[in-house]
């Protein structure tokens, strides 16, 4: 595990439990786990946001491009999928605890280089 950058916009112990609660106000229906449970980031991001990844408000089984864009549909899948692959494995033990599973520390300095090697620095 790593540890996250701490910010001003860090999951405290106080915000995370109300974060928790909140969850647990909404309707069954909202929950993504069976039994009700919040255990992931993608639970809370879900069930407030919906999708993931949402594109123009349609499922991506019901989206379509013509032409040249036909491929799109597939890049829009492996955009779900990697963000699936973070959010769907930090906890919201790790976030509350700034405790992060390793795999999403190594994304995250690869996007840091990538940055900076696209500013020149």
């Amino acid at each position: 595990m790593i540890r996250a950058p701490t910010s001003s916009a860090a999951c405290t112990v106080s915000s995370g439990s109300m974060c928790i609660a909140r969850m647990n106000q909404l309707p069954r229906r909202l929950h993504p786990r069976p039994g009700g449970r919040c255990d992931h980031a993608c639970d809370v991001i879900r069930a407030i946001e919906g999708p993931l990844a949402n594109i123009r408000d349609t499922s991506l089984s019901d989206l379509q491009y013509h032409g040249t864009a036909t491929a799109l549909v597939t890049v829009w899948m492996a955009v779900r999928t990697g963000l699936r692959g973070v959010l769907e494995k930090v906890t919201l033990a790790d976030l509350i605890a700034n405790d992060l599973p390793d795999h999403v520390g190594a994304m995250a300095r690869a996007y840091e280089s990538e940055e900076r090697r696209r500013h020149g620095l």
